[in-house]
């Protein structure tokens, strides 16, 4: 199964995103990480922390990233080159952060492939866009 990192400022805000999107999960999860906040529990993100997540989530079918703001993306981008294996297949994706983790937790629990999980997570801003025109 594809597994799923969260990077967020906010632990608050990963954790309660994850939890409403689990809520949909009836039967197996996805593996999903959560790396949210700096150190001293401060409003953040750590690099770091982002590559110890996609290790820990790959479960050998991939791993999807979906971050909260520009540095965040940042953060993501460093951990990709701090990964201890470069071969770790990794999505970074542009999604919405809430509708992103809500799809692309459901799809990866149905069992979808790694390309499929990230275009899900980038397309489910769709559905909004238009049912607001």
């Amino acid at each position: 199964m594809v597994g799923i990192v969260v990077v967020s400022h906010s632990p608050d805000l990963a954790h309660a995103a994850v939890n409403l999107a689990l809520r949909m999960v009836h039967g197996p999860a996805p593996q999903i990480e959560i790396a949210a906040g700096a150190e001293d529990d401060r409003l953040g993100t750590d690099a770091a922390r982002v590559a110890e997540a996609i290790v820990v989530a790959d479960g050998g079918a991939g791993v999807v990233v979906i971050m909260d703001l520009g540095s965040a993306v940042l953060s993501a981008e460093l951990a990709l080159e701090l990964l201890p294996d470069p071969d770790i297949r990794t999505r970074l994706v542009s999604a919405a952060f809430v509708e992103g983790i809500f799809a692309a937790v459901i799809s990866a629990a149905g069992g979808a492939p790694l390309d499929v999980v990230a275009r899900a997570a980038e397309d489910a801003l769709l559905a909004k866009s238009t049912q607001c025109g």
